[in-house]
């Protein structure tokens, strides 16, 4: 039986076509590189534009086959395979008929799959009020409904998203936004070529090197601003009402801080005293990735300095996290042998090892979470208040802590991201004295650009409730 996304991963395609808007690109690229950012032929071969509906069918039926063999095979809640395909094609099709559902129901094979993708494609065109669809739409319609939402991505951005999170990538550090006729820069990243040019939110894109961007559909201007590390791009930019400005930059490096403290200081340093409070710091991570353990150390060492006595961790926009990344954040914040274990599809366990240190160990801590959170943050948040004696402020969703994973397609034309390899748990005798959690009531994590942020952090309600609750702690103790 089918269960109820969680609503994180009900967004995260949202989430990740922001990443994709900030103009970042592999590190890295090969001298192969597709410029329009199509996946391959499942037989290795770039698929044209204009190719025909058979091979369109093939292509399309052999991608899904590829992946839903994958779900079948790792899932730890492995969904019916002819269920998915029928959910998926209830969601093409306006009015699906009765003999294609039998056709679905018989899918035993690629071949079976190719005919039944071949049909949706001859009923979409036999309607002329029916709504065009991409293939690689058509393909994550098709595994939609899985348990976590997995999503088919081009093997070109799945080497994008594994260096942003592994915090590997280039660009020119804006989060796009696009408001017709124009494409509007949301927030220019800190320290970042955008940035230093002199680009500022609200501006909007008037020409890429010469070319204009009004009325260009988003992916076009993403499209134009890409490049090679190194390489350089001019854009022209204008504040509605305001006079148009050139910004010429070289793209490089993106800083994009997942450990931030309150307000900025500086280029490159944050202030973590919470405003009228000398004794409370505060840190949010908005991710869990390759530099977050890195980025924590550095701002450990500036609260110890500081003489900080108690400290808000605010993980309310934290929904990007893997499992190796949120071990490595638990290695700095926990002294314990062990942050948990988890078991994958086929019942094999794997323990989660830490060392037996951290960084400011004897620091009270609250924690403010979300609901939203059912992943590796998750995880996280239990080991802290197991080991760390972390108080939290907010709710959990009582939901299994899945595991994901990325996993290539046989064929090299991409990945299936955001799989259900494994179910994480503490011990039985921990999790008794763990966070508690709310009835299941699911919350939403801020717009994707609040991930982005620059300037001071807004000290909302609980933000002070945390603040207090240290501050009657650290009074009590004295």
């Amino acid at each position: 039986m089918l269960r109820r996304k969680p609503f994180c991963f009900r967004i995260l395609p949202c989430f990740l076509a922001m990443l994709h808007a900030v103009c970042l690109v592999p590190q890295h690229p090969s001298s192969g590189q597709q410029s329009d950012n199509r996946p391959a032929h499942p037989s290795g071969r770039a698929v044209p534009q204009t190719a025909a509906p058979e091979r369109t069918a093939e292509w399309i039926g052999g991608l899904t086959w590829e992946a839903l063999e994958i779900i079948g095979e790792k899932h730890v809640d492995r969904p019916l395979q002819n269920q998915l395909v029928w959910n998926g094609v209830k969601g093409l099709l306006s009015r699906p008929d009765g003999k294609l559902r039998r056709e679905i129901s018989l899918i035993r094979s690629r071949n079976d799959l190719i005919a039944v993708v071949r049909r949706v494609l001859d009923l979409a065109k036999e309607n002329p009020g029916q709504q065009k669809f991409s293939a690689v739409a058509m393909v994550n319609a098709l595994i939609d409904s899985a348990p976590g939402q997995p999503r088919f991505v081009s093997s070109y951005d799945s080497r994008i998203n594994r260096q942003l999170a592994e915090n590997r990538y280039v660009g020119v550090g804006i989060a796009l936004s696009h408001v017709e006729p124009w494409t509007i820069i949301s927030v220019p990243f800190r320290g970042g070529p955008a940035q230093r040019a002199g680009v500022t939110p609200g501006d909007r894109i008037v020409q890429v090197d010469g070319q204009s961007m009004h009325g260009k559909p988003l992916g076009d201007v993403v499209m134009a601003l890409r490049g090679p590390k190194g390489t350089r791009v001019k854009m022209v930019v204008q504040q509605p009402g305001q006079a148009k400005r050139t910004a010429a930059m070289e793209r490089g490096v993106v800083p994009i801080a997942s450990v931030k403290g309150i307000a900025e200081k500086g280029e490159t340093d944050w202030e973590y005293a919470l405003p009228g409070q000398k004794r409370i710091a505060y840190v949010e991570m908005t991710d869990l990735s390759g530099s977050t353990a890195a980025e924590w150390a550095t701002a450990a060492r500036q609260i110890e300095r500081q003489g900080f006595e108690g400290l808000v961790l605010d993980l309310r926009n934290c929904g990007q996290a893997d499992i190796h990344h949120a071990r490595m954040v638990a290695d700095a914040l926990i002294s314990a042998p062990w942050l948990g274990e988890w078991t994958d599809a086929h019942g094999k366990t794997t323990r989660m090892r830490l060392r037996a240190s951290s960084l400011l160990p004897d620091l009270p801590i609250r924690l403010i979470v979300s609901a939203a959170q059912v992943n590796e943050v998750k995880l996280l948040v239990e080991a802290l208040v197991l080991h760390r004696g972390a108080e939290i402020i907010g709710s959990l969703n009582p939901m299994p802590v899945y595991i994901r994973g990325n996993l290539e397609l046989p064929s090299g034309a991409g990945a299936l991201e955001n799989v259900y390899i494994g179910v994480a748990r503490v011990e039985r005798a921990q999790r008794e004295n763990g966070a508690p959690s709310d009835s299941g009531r699911r919350a939403a994590f801020p717009k994707s650009t609040g991930r982005f942020r620059a300037g001071a952090r807004e000290i909302d309600q609980r933000i002070q409730q945390a603040a207090q609750s240290l501050l009657e702690r650290l009074e009590f103790n004295h």
